[in-house]
């Protein structure tokens, strides 16, 4: 009689534990079906930018090109550009580094900076593997975001390969903090979409420690929020504002740190547009047309390519407000407004295009094989060509 008492008590001890071992089995099997989706276009993109890289060296070495910029580009390699502010910051910190650093958030230097002291890695090494393990991170949530609102695995798929092949994509292999930024915002629209107010808050609130344009994660959160409050509690309210607050806490935090050691609060503000050229405008319309006019000259190649993607950016917005639950196209139209409004086109695929929803909308106007073949193959080739401008110093990711 004991030992049948003592197996009632195994089975019934079982049974109250069989639901989370279900549900870690659930979601290992969700985490490899997503890895399944996502690896190839991952490894392709990293195949292509190093591909540019490699032969931007070629070109340099082979025919002994002189340009001080274009040198100095391909040598930095994958930790040129803002990159290597980044490493100055994750090795030096900000008080041994220019003053004009502080426009660089400081999330993603502090998690590099973690990486070399756990592991010895070098600090560009570490900038580097942070990126990479965000994008692929940033990748597997925007396929699984794809497949929870669309229900669709062909669309998530595409989503997968739209994401990782878009010509600014070349920057999410290089020491950039787009990709840290993504995964949180991805993270931030899981938790949204789930009701987890907490987590949704805790992501929140380290995107806005990212990137300056994470708080941008107030308009999704508020809509979600808004959604949800009339059946919430006093206490889910709670956390409902905590999450819709949490983006602009995160910014708030850092520019109140600059503030108090810096004697500075607005510095960050400050030295980016001090960054910027002097013919650059306030006005995102007289940038524009400089940069057509530029363009039709031939004096700057870089400005022209940015305003097919303005135009792409803009209707991909309307498709996600469209086919998307609406926190998706407020979140695109969001980052939109502050990547036009920035008075710099330079960096506009890469501001743009960090806006996920975007490649969601993208994958879920793809219907056909033979629309995707095409559409893939395009982007792949102008992957190539944006990187290898870039690694020649032509265009500024």
């Amino acid at each position: 009689m004991v030992c049948a008492g003592t197996k009632s008590t195994t089975a019934s001890r079982s049974k109250k534990a069989d639901p989370g071992g279900a549900w870690l089995r659930r979601f290992g099997r969700n985490l490899r079906e997503t890895l399944a989706l996502v690896w190839l276009p991952f490894v392709l993109a990293r195949v292509i930018t190093l591909g540019a890289l490699a032969l931007a060296h070629f070109e340099i070495d082979k025919f002994h090109i002189k340009d001080t910029k274009a040198v100095a580009t391909v040598h930095g390699g994958l930790l040129a550009f803002d990159a290597s502010w980044y490493l100055s910051i994750a090795a030096h910190g900000y008080h041994h580094t220019s003053r004009a650093g502080l426009r660089f958030f400081p999330l993603f230097p502090a998690l590099a900076r973690l990486v070399h002291l756990t592991t010895r890695i070098p600090y560009g090494g570490a900038l580097v593997i942070v990126a990479n393990v965000c994008a692929l991170g940033a990748t597997m949530l925007v396929a699984f975001l794809t497949s929870m609102e669309l229900h669709d695995r062909e669309t998530a798929r595409r989503a997968a390969w739209v994401f990782s092949l878009v010509p600014a994509a070349f920057s999410y292999v290089m020491g950039y903090a787009e990709p840290t930024l993504i995964l949180l915002a991805a993270s931030t629209f899981v938790c949204l979409r789930r009701r987890w107010w907490t987590a949704a808050a805790a992501f929140g609130l380290l995107a806005g420690l990212a990137r300056p344009i994470g708080f941008a994660l107030v308009v999704p959160a508020a809509i979600e929020a808004a959604r949800a409050w009339r059946d919430s509690s006093t206490r889910s309210r709670a956390a409902c504002a905590a999450a819709v607050f949490a983006p602009v806490a995160g910014l708030l935090a850092y520019l109140s740190w600059v503030g108090i050691v810096f004697s500075d609060f607005f510095a960050p503000v400050r030295y980016q547009r001090e960054a910027l050229p002097q013919s650059v405008s306030t006005n995102p319309l007289t940038n524009a047309g400089h940069d057509v006019s530029g363009f039709l000259a031939g004096k700057h190649l870089g400005s022209g390519l940015h305003l097919p993607w303005i135009a792409l950016a803009l209707a991909l917005c309307i498709v996600a407000c469209r086919r998307l639950p609406a926190s998706y196209g407020a979140y695109a139209l969001a980052v939109l407004v502050l990547a036009l409004g920035s008075a710099n086109f330079e960096s506009f695929e890469r501001y743009a295009f960090s806006a996920f929803p975007l490649a969601i909308a993208a994958a879920a106007l793809i219907r056909s094989r033979r629309v995707e073949t095409t559409v893939l193959l395009l982007s792949a080739v102008a992957l190539f060509a944006y990187a290898f401008l870039a690694f020649q110093g032509a265009y500024v990711p």
